[in-house]
């Protein structure tokens, strides 16, 4: 069931990252990227180096993005685990990208 909701998150999500308007997201994503960076994080499969960057982001990243799911979560971290870059950067937001309200 976890792997079908971290799935779907996925599809959600993948959308939401290549898009840089969300600084929210962004944000999360350079702290997901700074735990990938941790010598400890080197040598771990991925669903222990998931779990591993899930604790140590949870509280922060649900405080940032406050209707966050844990399988959303997981899904941004395996997304920032298939994409990486050893730059860690993240794309800023552009403020002219961003919907606005009249």
């Amino acid at each position: 069931m976890e792997k079908s909701l971290v799935a779907k998150e996925w599809k959600l999500y993948r959308t939401l990252a290549l898009g840089a308007g969300n600084e929210a997201i962004n944000r999360v994503r350079s702290r997901i990227r700074t735990e990938l960076k941790k010598p400890s994080s080197l040598s771990l499969d991925l669903t222990p180096l998931t779990d591993q960057v899930m604790g140590a982001i949870w509280g922060f990243a649900k405080s940032t993005i406050s209707d966050l799911t844990p399988s959303r979560a997981r899904a941004m971290i395996i997304y920032e685990v298939m994409t990486y870059d050893s730059s860690g950067d993240v794309q800023k937001a552009d403020p002219k990208s961003q919907n606005t309200q009249p």
